[in-house]
């Protein structure tokens, strides 16, 4: 017997009442049984999922990002105020990027834990594209997840004075954001960099996943079949 061919199952997801989501899958206009497998190597397949979608979505957000850049208003980017909306979303996007791909290649301290994704991306790594990495790590760390001093934001208090002397001269502040110029080959060796690591990332999927021999499954799918369902709820309220 054959595996299944999973180009052609279909996913359904509905919103329920209480928030969650219920998610089906058909394959030939049927539902599909489901079985959850909630075991280590499923645990470690699943982390790897989470960082793939992360990257397939990052990727496109980096090159929606450098789309804008390079409307042919591009100069309009330069004034960062409510009135520019091209140069919110590009800060906006941006932001999320950065933060996204920081998800996998950041420690945390707090949890105690070595970073496995990182020290595995990193060994496949260029010298260049390690050096684009701390970049990408010092804008999330000197300026999108603390209130640190940095090259990516400053404030200046000022004395604003009349050009003819016929004023006083009034306190100001002024607030400069150094993402207002950023370059468009930024977003372009950035998307180049997820490209390489999301196809790290599915590598070692892939190497992970074997660890469900093919002999297993056929050995386990009469056990567990009785015992699957039409359909996974995510998102239950807690």
């Amino acid at each position: 017997m054959e595996p299944l061919n999973h180009t052609e199952l279909k996913t359904e997801k509905t919103l329920l009442e209480n928030g969650s989501v219920e998610v089906r899958f058909t394959y030939n206009e049927e539902p599909c049984p489901l079985y959850e497998i909630k075991e280590k190597r499923a645990k470690i397949c699943n982390i790897n999922q989470l960082t793939i979608k992360d990257f397939e979505i990052l990727i496109h957000t980096a090159e929606l990002a450098e789309k804008k850049l390079n409307l042919p208003d591009a100069s309009k980017v330069a004034i960062f105020s409510p009135e520019n909306e091209n140069q919110i979303i590009i800060s906006c996007l941006l932001n999320s990027i950065v933060v996204t791909y920081s998800k996998i290649t950041t420690s945390s301290g707090l949890r105690g834990k070595e970073n496995f994704f990182l020290q595995h991306i990193k060994k496949h790594l260029t010298a260049e594209e390690l050096k684009l990495h701390r970049d990408i790590k010092h804008m999330r760390d000197k300026w999108l997840a603390h209130l640190d001093q940095n090259p990516y934001e400053t404030a200046k208090t000022i004395l604003v004075f009349d050009p003819s002397n016929e004023s006083l001269p009034i306190l100001g502040h002024h607030v400069s954001y150094k993402t207002i110029s950023v370059e468009a080959n930024f977003f372009a060796a950035f998307r180049s960099l997820a490209i390489k690591i999301l196809e790290i990332l599915r590598q070692k999927q892939n190497t992970d996943k074997g660890a469900f021999t093919f002999e297993e499954i056929q050995k386990i799918a009469p056990t567990l079949r009785p015992l699957a369902t039409n359909f996974l709820i995510y998102h239950e309220p807690e």
